[in-house]
């Protein structure tokens, strides 16, 4: 038998008033799924300070040997006072994570409780992963109105649609119709014969709302994904909110205790500080908002997830819409239809709705098929998250450091010592700092071989470039961490300052250390004091 926690959501003391995590368990074999839910109360986690006898060093460790450190177990509510109690009299009372990690006796904290109860089920099933079964979903919204007037959720295996009564009122046979359609617009793909099909019409969109979520708890689905699912989601949040009805409700599933009920939406930042302090903003793609609901699924972006699994490599040129990444994957493509009428954009859906609701509904429809289709090729929801992910929970997929810190405390241990905690004053941790590294070449080092392209004749070259090109390594963050076993166990010497140097000249000459030649004349002048070419080839002649 092999199980996997598929889904660990944590409910803290403040919350629900008790320290729950709720499993969900998947029993996979032989393409066969059996799931059940677990309520564990009160959940014991490790933390480790340092024995007093070995308090003798005042910076930060990046591990310890197990052996000069006490282990001691806590909840996760109850984590940073317990941590208080054990470090001394100078931390006692205190609560606050900021300062309670700045001690250079404390391990084992950057990996959350979730992760280590999924680590346990892990290792007692041989790291066992199963398939995600996935769903889809996607809303469509009367833009006069602001109504939700569609909404569909398909698996492999069924189809749902949730019709808002207003849109399509005065259509006879609507069923037979839209399977008319169905038959006519839907392109040939392997689940558009095999799923079975339900449409059923609401008086309110709160109807329809509570129909979809609550089935999709019966539909066998661990991950339930949208593309942009802030939209999606946003939208659905605000009406229940209008309606002064609690999303807790709406998303629940009945086999979890009612008093633990609980819905939050964190949405990530739109915007990010630089180094340089610079305010820059964050692509829909890039945002991980994360979702935790007491539901039977995941809710996930899967716009976001196409690119964070394939962080690192190029961006899609033409965006992150779906109709462009489907295109990109050359799997399908988005309905068009034959009598869009000049219609673009915004203009299209509002004469869709008002027009030609059937035709409008099966569009709903193929948007949520095709990814599916998409899924089916690419296996991002069904197999690379799972296994990108590792032993660490999907709310902190996006984060290639955490991910490595999650797995770095595991493989610690298995090596008899425990992993350091990153102090969160980040300036503690800074040798030269970062700020500044990303400079602009100065004049006399560019290339003279711009565009020939003025009246004063065609010997003068311009900055004007048709072609430019950019190369640096932050997208190679945090991989290369690993490539070159960056660490400070395997750090002999470290330069802090290098006298009679100035800092511009160190940083500007050590960006191109890597890339071999590269400016390697310039490098040894700069930071060697050689001698340049002239001064040698007077003492050659």
């Amino acid at each position: 038998m092999k199980i996997e926690a598929k889904n660990i959501i944590y409910l803290p003391e403040r919350i629900v008033g008790e320290d729950i995590h709720i499993v969900k368990e998947v029993q996979y074999e032989n393409g066969l799924y059996k799931d059940n839910i677990k309520i564990i109360k009160d959940f014991k986690r490790p933390f480790w300070i340092t024995k007093p006898i070995y308090r003798n060093y005042t910076e930060k460790k990046e591990s310890e040997e197990l052996s000069k450190v006490d282990k001691f177990m806590s909840t996760e509510s109850n984590l940073y006072k317990n941590i208080a109690r054990r470090l001394g009299e100078r931390y006692i009372g205190m609560t606050n994570p900021r300062i309670l990690k700045q001690s250079p006796y404390l391990y084992g904290t950057d990996v959350d409780s979730r992760t280590i109860l999924k680590y346990m089920y892990m290792r007692k099933y041989n790291n066992f992963i199963a398939p995600n079964r996935y769903g889809v979903f996607d809303i469509e919204v009367n833009t006069l109105t602001n109504e939700i007037i569609l909404i569909s959720i398909v698996t492999a295996k069924k189809l749902k649609v949730a019709i808002l009564k207003i849109f399509v009122k005065g259509i006879p046979d609507l069923e037979n119709k839209i399977n008319q359609q169905y038959a006519k617009y839907i392109p040939e793909c392997e689940f558009k014969n095999t799923v079975d099909r339900e449409y059923r019409i609401f008086d309110t969109q709160l109807e329809a709302i509570r129909w979809i979520f609550q089935s999709a708890n019966y539909m066998d689905i661990d991950i339930l994904a949208a593309w942009n699912i802030k939209y999606d989601i946003g939208e659905i949040v605000d009406y229940l909110e209008s309606q002064n009805v609690n999303p807790a409700e709406i998303f629940h599933y009945d086999k979890i205790p009612k008093k633990y009920m609980y819905f939050n939406l964190k949405e990530a930042k739109s915007k990010k500080i630089t180094e340089a302090g610079r305010e820059i903003p964050v692509s829909p793609e890039e945002q991980w908002h994360v979702i935790t609901t007491t539901s039977n699924y995941k809710l996930l972006d899967a716009m976001a997830t196409h690119r964070y699994i394939r962080v690192g490599g190029a961006t899609v040129p033409g965006g992150y819409g779906l109709d462009n990444i489907l295109g990109h994957e050359g799997v399908a493509k988005k309905l068009k239809y034959d009598s869009n009428q000049g219609f673009k954009g915004i203009e299209w859906h509002m004469n869709m709705v008002a027009n030609k609701p059937v035709e409008y509904i099966i569009y709903n429809i193929w948007d949520v098929m095709s990814m599916l289709v998409l899924d089916k090729k690419t296996k991002d929801i069904e197999v690379s998250l799972g296994l990108l992910a590792e032993v660490s929970h999907l709310d902190i997929f996006n984060s290639g450091p955490r991910r490595i810190v999650d797995a770095l405390l595991f493989f610690y241990l298995s090596r008899g010592r425990v992993l350091g905690v990153k102090d969160p004053t980040e300036e503690n941790n800074k040798i030269l700092g970062l700020g500044g590294w990303v400079l602009t070449l100065r004049a006399h080092l560019m290339e003279d071989n711009g565009l020939r392209r003025t009246d004063a004749g065609d010997w003068i070259h311009t900055n004007i470039r048709t072609y430019v090109a950019d190369a640096d390594a932050v997208s190679s963050y945090p991989s290369n961490t690993r490539a070159a076993n960056v660490s400070k166990d395997t750090t002999h010497r470290e330069v802090v300052k290098i006298s009679g140097l100035n800092r511009n000249d160190f940083i500007l000459q050590n960006i191109n250390l890597m890339y071999g030649r590269t400016n390697s004349i310039q490098y040894c002048r700069t930071m060697f004091k050689m001698p340049d070419f002239y001064t040698l080839y007077k003492e050659v002649s």
